[in-house]
């Protein structure tokens, strides 16, 4: 790899480490697309799940307490259930129309969760565990589709320590079962393993300004900030897709 292609994935995985930090998520939509221009999808996602799961790690043992634990583990249980079927997709399928449904899903449910919020109208927990199901199968694989988890944690209108937290810890259950796949799979290489270890002080940058960004945020402003990260990456995603046909 050249050192240009380096740099840009490190200010991508910065910009990504940031979301994650202040909202619970993001990594994936924020640093994806920037990161498909400098590597091939493999490695991208490989690199992205890996470096997000030291954050997630961490962001749960700092926000423990503000994990609504019996609302959260049966997601991340549906979520632990799809990772299998998402580590074969990432070895052997072409992702980029899965992409686009998951841009497409992702935007549609976007207008509904501003909807939602606005009216206190939450969905129900099977709603939940379905999405978790389908982020289980679908982000492993291509480094996107946490925010349908978001979205319905948003509808439960928990404070934005408890959604921060509980997002974390279902992205932490579930990067766990994808990075035992991708070690099963033989999909850590050695170059990729290189690339993990340069991507740690991006992370760690990433990891203190969201954290400074977490205080400043209102709860109003914290929830239309996720909104905006989900709606405006997924545009970039599908705009980015439509352009390769």
């Amino acid at each position: 790899m050249s050192t240009i292609q380096v740099g840009v994935a490190a200010f991508m995985l910065f910009l990504g480490c940031t979301a994650l930090s202040a909202t619970g998520f993001g990594i994936g939509v924020v640093a994806m697309p920037g990161l498909l221009f400098v590597l091939e999808p493999q490695t991208a996602v490989v690199v992205l799940n890996t470096i997000a799961l030291a954050l997630e790690a961490w962001i749960v043992l700092q926000a423990r307490r503000d994990i609504p634990f019996r609302e959260v583990l049966s997601i991340a249980a549906a979520g632990a259930l799809g990772v299998p079927i998402a580590v074969y997709i990432l070895k052997f399928a072409d992702p980029s129309i899965m992409r686009i449904g998951i841009s497409v899903l992702v935007l549609v449910l976007a207008a509904t969760a501003t909807f939602r919020i606005q009216r206190d109208f939450p969905y129900s927990k099977v709603v939940g565990v379905i999405a978790g199901f389908t982020v289980g199968v679908v982000l492993p694989a291509f480094g996107v589709g946490g925010p349908l988890v978001t979205l319905y944690l948003l509808t439960r209108n928990w404070q934005r320590e408890s959604v921060r937290a509980a997002m974390a810890f279902f992205l932490l259950v579930l990067d766990v079962f994808s990075v035992a796949g991708y070690a099963v799979a033989g999909l850590y290489t050695e170059e990729r393993l290189i690339l993990i270890a340069l991507m740690v002080v991006p992370m760690l940058a990433g990891l203190g300004l969201g954290a400074l960004i977490l205080k400043l945020m209102s709860e109003r402003v914290f929830r239309y900030a996720v909104l905006t990260i989900i709606v405006s990456s997924s545009v970039i995603i599908l705009a980015r897709e439509a352009g390769s046909f």
